[in-house]
């Protein structure tokens, strides 16, 4: 590899971009539409001539944007290792200094899969030296969360036309991304309702009805599995009366009571024990499901939803729908989930009604 020269006036110390490339790079990204939040550089003007010729120091400025924006911004070399991160940069990374970043890569701190991804991006940036504009990308950390942000990466060339790295700037679009999400599940949701309805009636023994609504709640509510469990009248076991996504066979390798043992104070056993509704949405970590975190964690669940069916005034199961998603369960899927837990009881009025009278 070719050893670019190393300038020492941009940031007071060497760096592998001149500082025309650093300068030039931002304003790309400007150009090509990467804002930054606004900046309130003004207190920083001083009254003095020397205040304001540094007010308008190219390297001044670019400090300033660097201290300053909310936006995380990096320079990386051209084998995608960092050279220079923001502070807020260095905050979502967890580090003290944003010195502590330099040399390392994307690998040291995101899983392989979003590292991987993001190498091979920026090493196409700086094979074809075109830009990579607004891209919106999900990060995956060691830990499991997921975030989504808004990245921009331009090619850096130095005085010969040559790409010596890369800049880039990403914004956290979390919230509207979870925004898009959960209005995207609300309106699924409502459509698997007026589906279910009409499977409702429809139904002609419990069989087919449980069945039915475990299948409409999975195929087109999108839940990733949908069960329901009835009550044992002569032991406090909860059985399985239907369930529809369970690939995993996670319903065959647990047990559920309603009573107070640990295997009965989960959603489910909770549900049907005190006749209200059940939420978990951080299932591999609650302590309440600690009986069942092995094998749930094989099956991916992450979020549980439980509601009590009652016949003749009595609870006498519960449905349970889950998700692999963590915080899936709103307040509007946790209402129409009710509704449907209430369908269900009705329709269980129904058709016992109407074996009763033809028997």
């Amino acid at each position: 590899m070719v050893k670019m020269p190393m300038p020492r006036n941009v940031f007071g110390k060497a760096s592998s971009f001149p500082d025309s490339s650093f300068l030039d790079a931002l304003r790309d990204c400007v150009l090509i539409g990467a804002s930054f939040r606004s900046m309130n550089i003004s207190a920083h003007r001083a009254d003095s001539d020397d205040g304001n010729r540094a007010a308008h120091d190219p390297k001044w400025l670019l400090h300033s944007l660097l201290d300053t924006a909310q936006d995380c911004i990096y320079f990386k070399d051209r084998e995608s290792r960092f050279i220079k991160i923001n502070p807020a940069h260095a905050k979502i990374f967890g580090l003290g200094d944003p010195e502590e970043v330099v040399g390392k890569t994307d690998f040291d701190f995101f899983d392989e899969k979003h590292a991987r991804k993001a190498y091979e991006d920026e090493q196409r940036i700086i094979t074809t030296g075109k830009p990579l504009k607004n891209v919106e990308e999900m990060e995956t950390w060691p830990d499991g969360s997921v975030t989504w942000c808004s990245t921009t990466k331009v090619p850096v060339f130095d005085d010969n036309g040559t790409v010596v790295g890369i800049v880039g700037i990403s914004r956290d679009i979390t919230e509207r991304k979870l925004q898009e999400t959960h209005i995207r599940q609300v309106n699924r949701l409502y459509a698997a309702m007026s589906q279910m309805n009409r499977t409702i009636l429809r139904a002609r023994t419990r069989g087919q009805l449980f069945h039915e609504v475990c299948r409409v709640l999975v195929e087109s509510g999108h839940f990733d599995m949908a069960w329901v469990g009835m009550a044992g009248t002569e032991n406090p076991k909860v059985e399985p009366a239907a369930e529809f996504g369970d690939n995993q066979e996670y319903l065959r390798r647990i047990q559920i009571f309603h009573d107070d043992r640990p295997e009965g104070c989960g959603p489910v056993g909770t549900a049907i024990r005190e006749g209200t509704t059940q939420v978990v949405n951080d299932f591999q970590d609650n302590p309440r499901t600690a009986p069942w975190h092995a094998e749930a964690q094989k099956s991916g669940w992450h979020s549980c939803f439980a509601a009590p069916i009652r016949l003749a005034g009595k609870v006498a199961g519960a449905l349970s729908v889950y998700s692999k998603v963590p915080g899936y369960f709103g307040e509007k899927e946790i209402i129409l989930l009710e509704r449907a837990a209430d369908d269900i009881s009705s329709a269980l009025e129904m058709i016992d009604a109407l074996a009763a009278a033809r028997s």
